[in-house]
């Protein structure tokens, strides 16, 4: 009876791997097909976000049973949406970017949210980190050319989310690196402005200005110093 229950499970395992294999080749091909079809309509971003969107979620698929089907299936899904969002954005030219890295930014969140819930070990910038930036280093980097009103307000408003996400949660990775984009957000778009004072006051008003908060500073130097060493100690405290 156990050689039988042996021989079982292993047969089992063995179509098991198959049919990964099989899911997996499917998903090369249907890659294949939406890449060619894309090719004919360049600029189609819907079809560009309908495939992104599959590929993730077949990814994700391929993750969450990959004890079962093997790793063939995420692998083939990683690397067709790899391969298929960089012609979209460099062969092709679909704009937005966003359409290529949202949908597998919000894939990687969810499996690293995932794992954070079942492993409590877990930290945050392995789990998190990647799907973060994904998700918000592409968008931030039009802020330093052409860029239009939608993102600038989309960026803006996940930005504060996702500090806030961090803030609530005590996530490490959240906070610092929303912080860290909506403080680049907010400069660049301020930046007009800030250059404009910068030639329209006088310099020596600057030099007044520098020399007072210097001034300030030094006076209050040692509880500064206390304060920043409380929010660094704060910050790495977090997950």
């Amino acid at each position: 009876m156990a050689l039988r229950a042996t021989a079982s499970t292993s047969v089992a395992r063995t179509i098991a791997t198959v049919v990964g294999f099989g899911f997996a080749a499917a998903l090369v091909l249907f890659t294949v097909g939406e890449a060619t079809l894309l090719s004919a309509a360049p600029t189609d971003a819907a079809r560009t976000a309908f495939t992104m969107t599959a590929l993730t979620v077949a990814g994700i698929g391929g993750v969450l049973w990959r004890t079962r089907l093997g790793l063939a299936l995420p692998i083939a899904a990683a690397g067709s949406a790899a391969v298929f969002g960089l012609f979209a954005l460099f062969a092709y030219a679909v704009t937005p970017a966003e359409v290529v890295t949202v949908p597998p930014a919000l894939g990687l969140i969810f499996l690293g949210a995932r794992t954070l819930r079942r492993s409590p070990e877990s930290r945050t910038w392995p789990t998190l980190g990647p799907g973060l930036a994904l998700l918000l280093v592409p968008s931030l980097l039009h802020d330093f050319g052409e860029n239009e009103v939608w993102r600038l307000v989309a960026l803006g408003v996940v930005a504060i989310a996702v500090v806030v996400i961090g803030a609530v949660w005590r996530l490490q990775a959240p906070l610092v690196l929303g912080s860290v984009v909506l403080l680049i957000h907010g400069v660049a778009q301020l930046w007009p402005w800030i250059s404009g004072s910068y030639v329209y006051v006088p310099w020596w008003l600057w030099l007044g200005i520098g020399g007072v908060l210097l001034i300030f500073l030094a006076a209050r130097y040692e509880k500064n110093m206390r304060a920043v060493r409380s929010a660094f100690t704060a910050v790495t405290s977090l997950r």
